[in-house]
């Protein structure tokens, strides 16, 4: 029977040589115990299963921290992962989820929003808390699913969502939280008020980057949205408009930098932007697809 085990070894079909610990196990039960043979086959088929599924039991496997990514208002999951292209490429370490809003603009469903707009227009704002508990369903099955996550990331409506998920969720669900071109849900005084009860959200560490040259979303509107967090990171581009900043944008190592050590990043300086005032309410709680 060790004749055939040795044989059997040098076969393709048997993923452990003779030398290996599988082995050495099944020889020493043959000779300890007068294993019978198709016991040291049954054995030797176990072996292959768990050196097929897992390669080495002592070696355990390891994951990419996730961030949970939420596209702008009229975008989608796809569209997304092109917007923040050169984010990704700049963090190879870490695995980018793109989750997709569930409320679709049109009937074609080529493009999504976390938030519908209020029935009645931006001048009267919705008051019920549940008004977008459809986008907030996808996000839960998604960490469900998926988790567990880094951080949660989010741009334009994404990035206002990114704070009204965060009263939603357990505290430690995410340990930190990045927000392009954001803004407070002022349409939705229902939602609003969730936010404003859970703030700040466990202290949790949040970098918030805006562009001078944003007209979409005023530089205003996304100082208060940090303000409801405890002692946010801002940062700001003097060139940077209505998109997340690029690889040519001079803010573009700081994010990558806060994003890999977000403590460190947090103990230095940070930019803050008194420029750009404009107008404090958004035009709409979603931004136009030619905007994402």
């Amino acid at each position: 029977c060790i004749s055939c085990i040795s044989h059997a070894s040098t076969d393709r079909t048997v993923p452990f040589p003779e030398n290996g610990i599988q082995f050495k196990m099944l020889r020493f039960l043959l000779l300890r115990f007068g294993v019978t043979g198709c016991s040291v086959i049954m054995m030797m088929t176990m072996m292959m299963m768990i050196n097929n599924n897992s390669g080495t039991v002592a070696t355990a496997q390891t994951t990419k921290p996730k961030i949970l990514c939420l596209h702008g208002g009229g975008g989608t999951a796809s569209g997304m992962a092109s917007v923040i292209e050169d984010l990704v490429s700049g963090l190879p370490d870490y695995e980018f989820v793109f989750a997709q809003a569930a409320y679709p603009v049109a009937e074609t469903k080529e493009s999504y929003v976390w938030i519908p707009d209020p029935p009645g227009g931006k001048n009267e704002p919705t008051t019920d808390p549940s008004f977008a508990d459809e986008s907030v369903v996808a996000l839960d099955k998604i960490v469900e699913q998926q988790g567990p996550f880094y951080g949660i990331l989010g741009y334009s409506q994404g990035a206002a969502f990114v704070p009204v998920y965060l009263s939603r969720t357990l505290g430690n669900t995410f340990e930190i939280a990045i927000t392009f071109c954001g803004y407070l849900t002022t349409t939705h005084q229902g939602i609003l008020d969730v936010v404003n009860e859970k703030s700040p959200f466990g202290d949790i560490p949040h970098l918030v980057w805006m562009g001078q040259q944003d007209f979409i979303i005023s530089n205003v509107m996304t100082n208060a949205m940090a303000d409801i967090f405890a002692n946010p990171t801002v940062v700001v581009s003097e060139n940077g408009g209505h998109a997340p900043p690029g690889s040519s944008d001079p803010t573009f190592g700081q994010v990558i930098s806060w994003v890999q050590d977000p403590l460190s990043a947090n103990n230095a300086s940070s930019t803050n932007s008194t420029a750009n005032s404009g107008n404090d309410q958004p035009a709409s709680t979603s931004c136009s697809a030619n905007f994402l």
